[in-house]
């Protein structure tokens, strides 16, 4: 394989995109790994077959999950060679009796792509795939567009899935464009976007061993989605840091995720770019008890202020039950807060202090500590 690498790398030549036909100017520079490149999934085959049930079984692991009540399964891979010694990529789905997942394999890391278990009674497929390095940082980004159809007698159900890889951080957001099938390709700017059919969905006599017909590409001419560059900076004074008052002391864990993704869309606001802050209070003061409304035991929370704006995690849901809480001295609570970015949700640029709070409004119980200057958001 390294010898096959290398002998591609050592060539300069014109790449002929398989299962879509289609052609661009930018064939010309493929020799460059940053460049734009879409293509249609080929035929399923069986190629990599050990090494993707291997990497499967990890991903499983890894991830905790348990799907041996599901019975055996095969792994179908639509990803040609040529594709593969190019960028080590595999796009492939594990197909199981009554479900399937789809997957991204891009060198030893694997993504899943399929947001749940697609039924199926439905008609479901990968119809493209792009990589493109828009903010030019050399780690290619990888889209896919997963679908999913089906006649469901009083009406036809169609959804696109979309998954937006970042090779760099490892992390990535979903876009769901619903009664719509969704291909890749330039904008104006020649910036790799989204379009879609514009409500002409696909039928099942189109679809052929996971393979959709071609025809649906030239239909995709509405731009749903563009990506905007994502330019904030977070500088954070440390990232793990401990402090103490009065009424309690706190572990703090500042970890960035996703907050440096290379762009943002405007229908990715569930999973915009985030860090997140994992918080370990110890409560210190005398005994009291509290009747919580939602079954959450409130810990520390975090924010970020100046004196003309303030960053705040994100809602969380809790179970709506009535629950009576007692903390006592020595009492540990732990949670973890999210904070995020998106086209709504604009971070204004400056320097913030970083204001840790425990308070029960019940007893009248607060306390803060704030930390200065000890975060800078730049653009």
């Amino acid at each position: 394989m390294k010898k096959i690498i290398s002998l591609a790398i050592g060539l300069v030549f014109m790449f002929v995109l398989l299962g879509c036909n289609i052609t661009s100017n930018e064939n010309e520079k493929f020799e460059i790994p940053q460049d734009n490149f879409t293509f249609c999934p080929s035929q399923k085959s069986d190629m990599h077959n050990e090494e993707l049930i291997i990497a499967y079984e990890s991903y499983i692991i890894e991830h905790n999950r348990d799907l041996s009540s599901l019975g055996a399964y095969e792994i179908y891979n639509f990803t040609n060679e040529d594709v593969y010694y190019k960028y080590e990529l595999d796009v492939f789905v594990v197909s199981y009796e009554k479900s399937s997942y789809y997957f991204v394999k891009h060198k030893d890391t694997v993504y899943q792509i399929s947001p749940f278990d697609m039924n199926n009674e439905n008609s479901h497929c990968v119809n493209h795939v792009a990589i493109t390095d828009t903010n030019k940082d050399g780690y290619i980004e990888i889209l896919t567009a997963l679908n999913t159809f089906a006649n469901r007698i009083t009406s036809y159900y169609c959804t696109s899935f979309i998954s937006v890889i970042d090779t760099k951080s490892k992390y990535s957001i979903e876009i769901t464009d619903y009664n719509n099938i969704d291909y890749f390709k330039e904008n104006e700017e020649g910036v790799i976007s989204i379009y879609n059919a514009n409500g002409v969905k696909p039928v099942v006599s189109d679809l052929h061993d996971g393979i959709l017909d071609e025809k649906y590409y030239e239909l995709a001419t509405n731009l749903f989605d563009a990506p905007v560059l994502n330019t904030s900076n977070y500088e954070f004074k440390e990232r793990n840091l401990t402090a103490a008052c009065d009424l309690f002391k706190v572990e703090i864990t500042i970890n960035d995720a996703s907050i440096n993704f290379p762009y943002v869309f405007k229908s990715s606001y569930y999973s915009s770019p985030y860090f997140t802050i994992n918080v370990k209070m110890t409560y210190l003061g005398e005994e009291f008890s509290y009747t919580s409304p939602d079954g959450y035991l409130d810990g520390a929370t975090v924010s970020f202020v100046n004196d003309s704006s303030v960053i705040n995690c994100e809602d969380w849901l809790a179970t709506t039950v009535v629950t009576k809480f007692v903390i006592v001295p020595g009492m540990e609570i732990e949670r973890g807060y999210r904070y995020h970015e998106s086209l709504n949700v604009v971070n204004e640029v400056g320097v913030y202090d970083m204001v840790i709070t425990y308070e029960n409004e019940e007893t009248s119980l607060k306390e803060s500590i704030v930390i200065e200057d000890f975060l800078q958001l730049t653009r």
